[in-house]
């Protein structure tokens, strides 16, 4: 893996300092060493008041607030080396002279949270992909050891199995500030201003952040154990240089399928262009009332979301997405459709237009299971639609078609709540979503 130089730079104006950390959401075992060297450079800056820990990408890509690790080696030493250099860095954070605050745009999960949880301050921007939450996956660093010391252990355990919105996790406690995009360059300097007048005050240690040694000791074991089972193995290289992965500007759904009212939603508050065919207009007053967007911004996504009466009507677009019942359609619309537009239908449908499609590379069948969709197609296209979808934080997995398939069955139509857990469906089972939401 080619090892990215100058991933941080800092700034200073007027008593603050802010660390810029780029690079993807990757972070090895080079990066800590990075920045630790700059943690060095911000203590010999004179007359400092707040240093400010901020992402340097562009909205909406995967950036440092979902950092992951990556491990060189997937031995018990390696681990070890990494999660006890990642503590020493947080400490380090930690026990700076200056003040620090952490500035959050988007999703904060994984490492990015441990982080965040280390500064003194978290300053946060609502939005549909703002999402705070450990995971399933253990925290290197001690995460999990830190949030006990300061929320508690009820916290540690919602953190770990609920996706906050911003607004959720200001109203805990892991959040000090929160506002919507449109407000935070105001309320970010009138935030720091406020620090500057007022210092922060030493919090508190907390009754129960006592005997914590053992905790963080078991989260050390448990991160070596994913790494013997290969969880952090290094991602490998999405695509070449013949086929580059294009962004997302406009989806059309067609059929009465539902989830499309809920993917049309998702997409349009990410500010894609959706084109409906066959079912009515998506539904924001949910996502106002849990806090993900203000009602200015859902009425900016209503517009990207436009009712069209038939598929004869569709505008360019890089995705196509049918159900069951408009699946027939397919033969008619993958002949009109451009080059690099996606085509994804039932399974059966699309086995049996690859066999008499002009460009079958890019028809892709979609099948619901218990753990979300499950895409079938070509090699370029799978990652295409992956990328696509893991945006939405949707659940899916990828099968290529040279594999035995099975016979797949209906999507059965799910009552979609808004905690973002399972629906019970009436023989008994439990599935999940096909999106992560939130609610109170």
């Amino acid at each position: 893996m080619p090892v990215q130089q100058n991933r941080m730079r800092i700034t200073s104006d007027d008593g603050v300092a802010t660390m810029w950390i780029g690079g993807g959401s990757q972070i090895l075992f080079h990066d800590l060493d990075e920045f630790a060297r700059k943690l060095e450079q911000l203590k010999q800056i004179a007359a400092l008041d707040l240093i400010v820990l901020r992402a340097d990408a562009e909205p909406g890509t995967p950036n440092f607030w979902q950092a992951r690790p990556v491990l060189i080696g997937t031995d018990e030493s390696a681990a070890d080396r990494y999660s006890r250099r990642g503590t020493e860095l947080l400490t380090t954070l930690r026990n700076l002279d200056v003040p620090t605050l952490a500035f959050i745009e988007g999703a904060c999960t994984g490492l990015g949270l441990e982080f965040a949880l280390s500064c003194v301050e978290r300053f946060g921007i609502s939005g549909p992909t703002a999402n705070y939450s450990f995971g399933s996956t253990p925290t290197a660093w001690g995460g999990r050891t830190r949030a006990r010391e300061l929320f508690g252990k009820r916290r540690v355990e919602e953190l770990t199995h609920r996706n906050l919105t911003a607004r959720q996790a200001h109203r805990v406690g892991v959040l000090d500030q929160v506002c919507c995009q449109r407000r935070a360059k105001i309320n970010l300097q009138a935030w720091i201003h406020h620090r500057q007048q007022t210092p922060v005050l030493e919090r508190p240690r907390k009754w129960w952040s006592a005997p914590l040694e053992n905790h963080l000791m078991a989260e050390r074991r448990a991160f070596r154990r994913a790494a013997l089972a290969g969880v952090f193995e290094p991602v490998s290289p999405q695509m070449g240089n013949t086929y580059p992965l294009q962004k997302l500007c406009k989806v059309a759904l067609v059929g009465d399928h539902p989830h499309w009212p809920i993917l049309s939603r998702e997409w349009s508050l990410r500010g894609v262009k959706v084109q409906c065919v066959g079912f009515d207009a998506p539904a924001y007053n949910d996502a106002i009332q849990a806090g993900r967007v203000t009602p200015l911004e859902a009425q900016h996504a209503s517009q990207r979301a436009e009712l069209v009466a038939d598929v004869v009507e569709l505008r360019p677009t890089e995705l196509v997405l049918l159900d069951e019942k408009s699946a027939s359609m397919a033969t008619m619309m993958e002949r009109d459709l451009a080059a690099r537009t996606l085509l994804v239908m039932p399974e059966l449908a699309a086995q049996r237009l690859r066999n008499m499609a002009v460009r079958p590379q890019r028809v892709l069948g979609w099948h619901w299971q218990p753990e979300g969709y499950e895409f079938t197609g070509y090699d370029f296209a799978t990652r295409q639609l992956a990328v696509w979808f893991s945006q939405l934080g949707v659940p899916h997995t990828i099968r290529e078609t040279d594999v035995d398939r099975y016979e797949p069955m209906d999507a059965t139509p799910l009552d979609i709540d808004y905690d973002g857990s399972a629906a019970t469906l009436s023989i008994g089972t439990s599935r999940a979503t096909p999106t992560s939401l939130h609610a109170d």
